[in-house]
């Protein structure tokens, strides 16, 4: 439970300066800060004691007021006894108490500084005692327009959500400098629309876990975006705004590559439909070699190039690669048989033509790893930064165990992208965000292929926020501007302008044209139909080749030559293998 209230007394003895009272006074604040139930949006009453009222309490309530402002206490009254006001508003046997306060952001040249003090009203115990002014005593201090007055936002570098953190040349002192992303673009429209200027300070990305919480623990800013996890800071020195996206952790492996085009061909069909089609060129050709076979005896003669199994053979393989036969059939019975299968040839190389166009123009990738639990058995090795090994130890899972327990070292995390992407033997885990920002930026081939691939199951997820100083009098104003520029979608539709803009300068994406609708075949396309057609050339003149050698009467016992009637002239055989 947090303390809605505080009444807290100081004494102020004769004795007592006021530099000692102001320096115990912040050593009991910090006592109570330390406590769970400490709230600096509370409504703080601090009561002067004082021997004697003859003391100037200007410069005491100042110091008062400044202590309780750096513990970001804004709601504060000091009570005080007076004597310069009794001769105007009662009589000298009578008590007068002042309250006072001070309202920050009140003036662009005084924003937060503790110098002009509000009189907030005059308390006289004349009669039955009372208020002079009866003007409220803890009155609203932050309006919508803070005068210009600076925001202090600590920031480090998360792309894609704040990117492109360099040096800026033109700044003698090296400030680091923000030059894209949402978030950013959302911090500064929020200071935008309180009227403030914002004052960003950059932490490098290699240095921010030790920098990072030092600066949390001197809480000399306003507002904190950061990509670490702060919920061990949470409770006692942050608060946080509406939640901007969620992240998810997933592995990232390397991405099959890409098929080689030659290849394309035996890729059209699977194996088994392969063996299918074989299967099927037998049965026809022994259907058609027992058909022949009937014809003949029931005095129906077919031509004697369907007599034989290497006949039939031939001349199915020229029908399925829509080839014209040597010799057409002459029954009806066997013409009905063979424009069975000729539809049947038309079937397959219509779809056989269609797939190998396809993959000519994009010959597809092999598959890559898909799941941790493929991962883990892949053998393929993966690490991480030793600082995010707290994301698995607080998972029972037995899987995350063994992940911590088998992983190297590795960081910071774009040396382990590195060894991912180009040498393709790790794996690390990330955000999705991270890894579309990398993949659209510099992970992509020379033709916009990406280069790593996230598995598709998450091993954590989690909410990514702004932070704010705990008890910072702007968290309100702030969450609640955040809140509408997420919730109307305009976060998002940063989000995605930013990448759509990224991935058109990587060349990644294109902008749409008419000539979208078909694709121009180069000789790269067609590079593995040439290595078949060679092959098949080379086979062809072999074959030639060989028959030349051969003696005259070993071509002139060639049943084929001899079905064909043809005589042993090498002109004449060079047409027959043609």
């Amino acid at each position: 439970m947090k303390h809605g209230s505080y009444i807290l007394f100081v004494c102020w003895k004769s004795v007592n300066d006021v530099s000692g009272i102001a320096v115990d006074f912040n050593e009991h604040l910090l006592n109570l800060s330390n406590t769970s139930s400490w709230n600096p949006e509370a409504r703080f009453l601090v009561v002067v004691q004082q021997d004697r009222v003859s003391h100037d309490p200007g410069v005491l309530v100042r110091n008062l007021l400044q202590e309780l402002w750096n513990f970001k206490v804004i709601n504060s009254v000091i009570l005080v006894q007076i004597w310069n006001k009794i001769a105007d508003y009662t009589s000298l046997n009578k008590a007068v108490f002042g309250l006072y306060t001070w309202i920050p952001y009140h003036s662009p040249d005084r924003c937060a500084e503790v110098l002009d003090i509000a009189e907030l009203d005059l308390w006289s115990s004349e009669g039955h005692g009372g208020f002079i002014y009866n003007y409220p005593l803890f009155p609203p201090k932050i309006f919508n327009d803070l005068q210009g007055c600076p925001i202090f936002i600590l920031a480090a570098e998360y792309p894609p959500f704040i990117i492109f953190l360099q040096h800026d040349a033109r700044n003698t002192s090296k400030k680091l400098v923000f030059q894209e992303g949402p978030v950013m673009r959302l911090l500064k429209t929020v200071s935008s629309k309180m009227n403030m200027t914002e004052n960003i300070t950059g932490v490098e990305n290699d240095r921010v876990f030790p920098e990072l919480f030092t600066k949390i623990k001197d809480g000399k800013f306003d507002v904190l975006f950061s990509p670490l996890s702060l919920l061990h800071f949470g409770k006692t020195f942050l608060d946080e705004t509406y939640v901007l996206y969620q992240k998810r952790g997933r592995f990232v492996v390397p991405c099959g590559q890409t098929f080689s085009r030659w290849n394309s061909v035996i890729r059209v069909f699977s194996p088994d439909l392969w063996l299918t089609v074989f299967l099927s060129m037998l049965i026809a050709c022994i259907l058609m070699l027992c058909l022949t076979v009937c014809l003949n005896k029931f005095s129906q003669s077919e031509y004697q190039v369907y007599q034989t199994l290497s006949s039939c053979l031939i001349s199915i393989w020229a029908v399925l690669l829509g080839l014209s036969v040597s010799v057409m059939p002459r029954s009806d019975t066997f013409r009905v048989f063979f424009s069975t299968w000729l539809l049947y040839c038309l079937a397959v190389n219509t779809v056989f033509q269609a797939f190998l166009t396809t993959f000519l123009i994009n010959p597809g990738r092999e598959r890559h790893i898909e799941s941790i639990q493929e991962l883990l058995n892949s053998g393929l090795p993966y690490g991480f930064d030793p600082q995010c090994d707290k994301t698995f130890n607080d998972t029972e899972e037995s899987v995350m165990r063994t992940i911590l327990k088998h992983r190297i070292p590795c960081s910071p995390y774009t040396t382990c992208m590195d060894w991912v992407a180009y040498h393709r033997n790790f794996s690390t885990p990330s955000t999705d965000n991270i890894v579309d920002y990398f993949i659209t930026t510099k992970y992509v081939d020379y033709q916009g292929t990406p280069l790593l691939c996230a598995l598709k199951e998450e091993f954590y997820s989690s909410n990514n926020v702004i932070h704010i100083l705990k008890g910072n009098p702007l968290f309100q104003r702030v969450n609640e501007i955040v809140g509408r520029i997420v919730e109307s979608g305009i976060f998002n539709q940063w989000t995605k302008e930013l990448f759509d803009t990224l991935k058109l300068k990587k060349g990644v994406i294109s902008l749409r044209t008419l000539q979208d609708e078909y694709y121009n075949l180069n000789l790269e396309h067609m590079q593995s139909a040439f290595w078949v057609l060679f092959v098949g050339l080379a086979m062809g003149t072999a074959v030639f080749v060989v028959q030349l050698c051969l003696p005259h009467r070993l071509l002139q016992s060639g049943k084929y030559i001899n079905n064909l009637n043809f005589t042993n002239s090498p002109k004449r055989i060079l047409c027959a293998v043609i």
